[in-house]
């Protein structure tokens, strides 16, 4: 029960600042206000107007003004006896607020409706289609049938409360804070419910997510897995008329059923992407005279489009969250796989955390790969840790030497025959000679390809005759130093037993690449959509004069109810926010007690999140897998695929890749719901082919990104207003003579610019 205690009021100032203390008051309180004259006898009769009623109203009858106790000396003033308990007049004052600052939400969506009811029931009638059939005289006729549906809501008991300190509110500025504690109530009413209704759209029945799946096959084939999911992807960005197109088609749906919609509500910053980004808004040759002119007007804003209004959710900022709250954003993974082939030594992928292409070598794979690390060993064994030590003395020698070399060249004429550059050069000739001195050149078979020992010597060669003016431009030689890692590391995958795999196929998988996606509602809003309930406004107030405090406690009730699911559609996933985490170069250790295993990654939840320090596994197979979307655990669950989910797995080796990776861990995840909100974020294993480089021509990506993949495309990806370029690179090829491309994917590309050619092919032919 709440306590009733007396308030103490204390007179107020003279010279009391009206638009200070009832700034969004009534012009009747104002001039209550403002006729503030008398402090000393507040409370008696005549034309005195009560100091309190700008806040609470006018006092109820006149017999204060006849009390014996007027005349006296007083401690302090209590609360009058009229301003205690329910206060009526902070009630409209409330609810005046809150329909002064309406919004869309309860405006066009799910208006405002006053009851006095707890409970709301409602029933819903479904007549259903059918045709007339053919009816012999005296025949038994069809019956047509209908359906009913009763359903109810509870309206849900809110409440906010204030305090303020006796000696605080004495001072203007405590009155000035009185108020605006008001007004902070009825914005925190007005939040709730703009909040209500949003959570109330977005967690109701998809109507038109099941009503697809009704009428299109339950059983689709691996190639339209996902097939509505990927194209409407970032639809907004991928595609300059992507948008339109996507409008026209889910209006089509929804006039088959029979609804109209009036209403798009826009997730935050996609009017202004709408407005400024595309071509077909902003160029003259596109847009006409008014494209410019979008340009130069700041105010311009999207409030129409095809037909429909438009109006966009702000996000809710709350006090007891660090970060903004958007109904309309969620993180969403995706996934894709690549396949380093037979006979190619690396592949460049794409990575968001870089912005580019990088290189993977299939060295780097077969590391991280926990099947290939099957205690063989190979013929090459005896000499593997000796080379392998070798190697390394080599490279740091070569390193400083030849970075002497460079800068002596530098500092001196470049002509052909002189002393010192014959002595540089016999200098560099030695050091690539150790690098071929072994007992016996058949100890590389098997991990040196065939000819590579004579092009180390051909190399030196090459380098003793070669121009001096071709060690121009070389920026360092620790970026070519590239090539002899390469060599290192595939000495060590035979060292680790691993040499039989270096020609099989090799699945690099990468299934939790998570983004931030916002989404859109498409409605016929109104009434008939449903409403907004709200009723039972109480305010309370009293005081504390034992803490001298001024106490105000507001409750109503309030339920946004969705009454007619068919008439909104929740348009999923159509704007790019932002990039989290997971679509990186960086595998997962085989090692399950190491910190970048999934094991460790799944325990300490950094799976979806930017805290993610892994992004894919590797798997060696016999073969490429036969289709374009494969699942991580080697099966797809019973609601991607239906009753094609083949018994077979996805890749060779797939249950020994779960157990070897702990992958059960996500079978409670992996389930595809067709809710908008869920209580546990789901984790993806769905995986399409991706976009990558190589030798053999490269491949075209197949999943939700598409082909738009290149280098840069990062900045449309986190949502600047920017578009994607129209067309992407061409050719995915790497030429065959590119050292780049089987650089480690710690350097880029860019590092084998310059290189000579005798360099070019030690790097080449010594993978």
């Amino acid at each position: 029960m709440f306590k009733k205690i007396t308030l103490y009021i204390p007179p107020f100032h003279p010279k009391m600042s009206v638009s200070d203390t009832a700034g969004s008051l009534t012009g009747a309180s104002r001039s209550a206000a403002g006729a503030v004259t008398n402090t000393q006898n507040d409370f008696s009769v005549g034309e005195s107007v009560n100091p309190l009623e700008p806040f609470f109203g006018p006092l109820r009858g006149t017999h204060m003004g006849l009390r014996a106790d007027d005349a006296l000396s007083h401690e302090t003033y209590n609360l009058p006896e009229s301003y205690k308990g329910r206060s009526k007049h902070l009630e409209d004052i409330l609810d005046f607020m809150i329909r002064e600052e309406d919004e869309f939400y309860t405006r066009y969506l799910l208006p405002w409706e006053f009851t006095d009811e707890l409970h709301v029931q409602w029933s819903i009638f479904r007549f259903n289609r059918t045709l007339a059939d053919v009816e012999p005289h005296q025949g038994a006729p069809r019956l047509v049938t209908a359906e009913t549906e009763a359903r109810t809501e509870n309206l849900i008991r809110r409440g906010l409360a204030f305090i303020i300190e006796h000696g605080f509110y004495k001072t203007e500025r405590g009155r000035r804070h009185f108020m605006l504690n008001l007004q902070q109530i009825a914005d925190a009413v007005h939040v709730t419910c703009n909040f209500g209704v949003m959570h109330c759209l977005l967690s109701g029945n998809n109507y038109y997510k099941e009503w697809h799946k009704r009428f299109a096959d339950a059983n689709p084939r691996r190639v339209e897995i996902f097939e509505q999911e990927r194209r409407r992807w970032a639809i907004v960005q991928k595609q300059s008329r992507g948008l339109e197109i996507l409008d026209a088609e889910i209006k089509h749906n929804m006039r088959l059923n029979g609804v109209t919609p009036n209403i798009w509500v826009f997730p935050s910053k996609m009017s202004i992407y709408m407005d400024l980004a595309r071509d077909s808004s902003v160029h003259y040759d596109k847009a006409g005279a008014d494209g410019p002119a979008r340009l130069k007007d700041s105010t311009n804003k999207i409030t129409s489009w095809r037909g429909c209004q438009v109006v966009e959710a702000a996000p809710f900022d709350i006090d007891f969250s660090s970060e903004h709250v958007s109904l309309l954003e969620r993180s969403r993974m995706v996934g894709e796989f690549f396949v380093i082939p037979k006979g190619v030594e690396s592949i460049q992928i794409f990575n968001a955390n870089k912005d580019r292409f990088v290189t993977v070598t299939r060295a780097e794979a077969l590391v991280n790969a926990a099947n290939a690390n099957l205690g063989d060993d190979p013929s090459t064994s005896p000499d593997v840790d000796s080379l392998c030590s070798e190697f390394d003395k080599v490279k740091k020698k070569t390193e400083d030497r030849l970075k002497k070399a460079i800068k002596k060249i530098e500092k001196m004429p470049a002509k052909k025959g002189d002393a010192t550059s014959r002595e540089l050069l016999e200098k560099a000739k030695k050091t690539l000679e150790k690098v071929t001195s072994t007992s016996s050149e058949d100890s590389y078979s098997g991990i040196f390809e065939e000819g590579s020992i004579a092009s180390y010597e051909s190399a030196a060669s090459e380098l003793e005759g070669a121009d001096l003016m071709t060690l121009d431009g070389l920026v360092s030689v620790d970026k070519n130093m590239v090539f002899l890692e390469n060599i290192i590391n595939k000495f060590r995958c035979a060292a680790e037993g691993k040499a039989t795999y270096l020609n099989r196929p090799i699945l690099l998988m990468r299934p939790f690449a998570t983004y931030n996606m916002a989404s859109a509602v498409l409605a016929q809003g109104g009434p008939s959509l449903g409403a907004t309930y709200h009723g039972h406004h109480d305010m309370l107030l009293s005081d504390d004069v034992i803490r001298k405090v001024h106490l105000g406690h507001y409750t109503f009730y309030s339920k946004s109810v969705l009454k007619r699911p068919k008439q909104c559609c929740i348009v999923e996933d159509i704007f790019s926010q932002g990039y989290i985490g997971g679509e990186g170069t960086d595998f997962f250790s085989p090692d399950q007690s190491d910190d970048t295993s999934f094991t460790e990654q799944f325990n300490q939840g950094y799976i979806g999140t930017r805290d993610v320090q892994a992004d894919m596994f590797a798997w060696v197979v016999e073969e490429e897998p036969d289709h374009d979307v494969i699942d991580l655990t080697g099966h797809f669950d019973l609601s991607v695929l239906g009753r094609r989910n083949s018994k077979g797995p996805c890749f060779s080796g797939a249950d020994q890749f779960v157990q070897d990776n702990n992958l059960h861990l996500l079978n409670p995840f992996k389930s595809i719901e067709d809710g908008y909100l869920k209580r546990v974020q789901p984790i993806n294993t769905v995986m399409f082919r991706g976009t990558q480089k190589d030798q053999l021509g490269g491949v075209k990506g197949k999943g939700h990104w598409g082909e738009q993949v290149y280098d840069g495309c990062m900045k449309v990806r986190n949502g600047q207003v920017m578009t994607f370029k129209e067309e992407c690179e061409s050719t995915l090829a790497i030429p065959a003579g590119s050292a780049g491309s089987y650089a480690s994917s710690e350097a880029s590309s860019e590092y084998s610019s310059g290189l000579p050619s005798s360099w070019g092919t030690l790097g080449r032919t010594g993978l």
